[in-house]
């Protein structure tokens, strides 16, 4: 080639480069492309608990550190069901060289609803997104990938009550709630409605105070295990302990979709439509408001 031509040539270079970049920030692959190069997954998981506020790192897996036995089995059931995906998808494999780091966030939170932009410290590249899982990847670094769980009973609240229903609910607040705000709508809740005997008046009393206090807060309280007149259970956290190996199999059965193309934006309403898979988070013994 003439030093002319490679001249010529250098304006088409830089436009096809410019034309790949363009490409490059303006399409998001809706799925991870495997790389041949990623080995064995390697495990780093954090848990955070925004209602007592505690922060764990634990680099090891299984998790077991004598803790809740019910939280532990979510945990090491959703992050085995998520590397066996991984595996299962070719992303890794024991003949490549760099490990495939995946870094693992647990958020829980009795009476939170927090998805948003403060835990997206994993990728720069959304890969799912729903109310009980998001994964992320980074686009410059293929052989890693992040995933956060949530298990939250604020939100395992609001999906009972939308299968309940049989319809989606729109919800306008998404507040997290604090203690204090619970402690509120606790002694409201015991004032208004315990205090009341015949079942058909509590019913209308609830109703009357759904102005004031959240709905999906009073069908927490509504079927907490009552001990006394004066208690009204735990709220949300005694769902999310009912709930607790339903919620896992709901969980796993996202991130399957996900892995097998079924998606990357899910709600209560697209996972319980199609009714394609049993995964018993459905509770049958709650009572409608």
């Amino acid at each position: 080639m003439t030093f002319s031509r490679a001249l010529t040539a250098v304006p088409i270079i830089v436009l096809a480069l410019g034309y790949l970049a363009y490409v490059r920030s303006e399409y998001v692959a809706p799925y991870f492309v495997s790389p041949s190069g990623c080995g064995p997954v390697k495990v780093d998981i954090k848990r955070v608990n925004l209602s007592s506020g505690a922060h764990v790192l634990q680099r090891s897996f299984p998790v077991n550190n004598g803790g809740d036995p019910i939280e532990e089995r979510y945990m090491n059931a959703v992050a085995l069901n998520l590397v066996q995906n991984i595996n299962g998808s070719g992303l890794a494999n024991s003949r490549g060289r760099k490990p495939f780091r995946l870094n693992i966030l647990f958020v829980q939170s009795d009476s939170g609803l927090s998805t948003g932009s403060r835990f997206d410290g994993f990728g720069n590249s959304p890969r799912l997104t729903s109310p009980w899982v998001r994964i992320v990847g980074n686009d410059w670094s293929p052989c890693t990938m992040g995933a956060i769980f949530f298990r939250q009973g604020r939100q395992i609240a609001r999906d009972q009550m939308e299968m309940l229903a049989g319809k989606p609910i729109t919800w306008e607040d998404r507040r997290d709630l604090s203690e204090s705000q619970m402690a509120f709508y606790r002694e409201e809740y015991v004032r208004e409605v315990l205090s009341v005997q015949k079942p058909s008046e509590r019913l209308r009393k609830m109703k009357e105070i759904e102005a004031r206090i959240p709905a999906d807060v009073i069908f927490a309280f509504y079927n907490s295990p009552q001990q006394t007149i004066g208690y009204p259970g735990v709220g949300f956290h005694s769902l999310t302990q009912t709930s607790s190996q339903g919620f896992s199999n709901h969980v796993n059965a996202i991130v399957d979709r996900y892995f097998s193309g079924g998606g990357q934006k899910l709600t209560i309403a697209d996972v319980t439509q199609s009714r394609h898979e049993d995964t018993g988070y459905e509770l049958s013994n709650l009572r409608r408001l």
